[in-house]
């Protein structure tokens, strides 16, 4: 029962917080930076199913960690990393989705995403230069990512740039399995309940 409980609290949480993102007449400036942290998050994610691309993983991360600060300040809730990684599923499977229909609209969005991630780790270093002890604390991390502002502009890039990036999430829209995390945690409790 406290499984199912749970289950249905987490289900609520993230439709909640989908509907405060989605909503135009209560999106905020959190909002907005959550929504579009988790799309970056949701990307880099994508992106790690090419061969050779460990450092997506690590940035995928990052994105969701500025994602999960920015949608807790708006919801007034912690979100767990359960919630966190559905909502950074949920948000890869729509720009798949997208990608069938608009590639440039996601070639544009992986432009803004490594501008941002240039940037956050640029802030982040930065922060860490400046502190005495040459680290930062967890209120110091939390605070700088609730002052990171979601990017405004596709930074323009050469001709020959774009069409790299353009082949780049080609072959990680290609390579992507068919089954969704759910699917795969599902066979895996049920592979588990057989062995039993």
């Amino acid at each position: 029962m406290n499984m199912f409980r749970s289950k249905l609290t987490a289900f609520f949480s993230v439709t909640l917080l989908t509907t405060l993102l989605s909503s135009p007449s209560i999106a905020t400036e959190e909002s907005t930076v959550a929504d579009e942290a988790i799309r970056c998050s949701g990307l880099f994610y994508l992106l790690t199913a090419i061969p050779g691309n460990q450092a997506a993983t690590q940035v995928a991360i990052m994105m969701g960690e500025v994602y999960r600060a920015h949608a807790s300040e708006l919801t007034g809730k912690g979100i767990s990393n359960g919630d966190l990684l559905t909502a950074r599923d949920e948000a890869a499977e729509a720009l798949r989705s997208e990608y069938n229909d608009h590639p440039d609209r996601v070639a544009d969005l992986a432009l803004r995403c490594n501008s941002w991630r240039a940037s956050i780790a640029a802030t982040f270093q930065d922060a860490v230069r400046e502190s005495p002890d040459g680290s930062l604390s967890e209120s110091d991390t939390e605070n700088l990512m609730l002052s990171l502002k979601a990017p405004n502009e596709t930074p323009s890039v050469p001709p020959e740039d774009r069409l790299s990036i353009d082949e780049v999430i080609r072959q990680a829209m290609d390579s992507q399995p068919s089954e969704s995390r759910q699917e795969l945690l599902e066979k895996l409790r049920k592979m588990a309940e057989e062995s039993k």
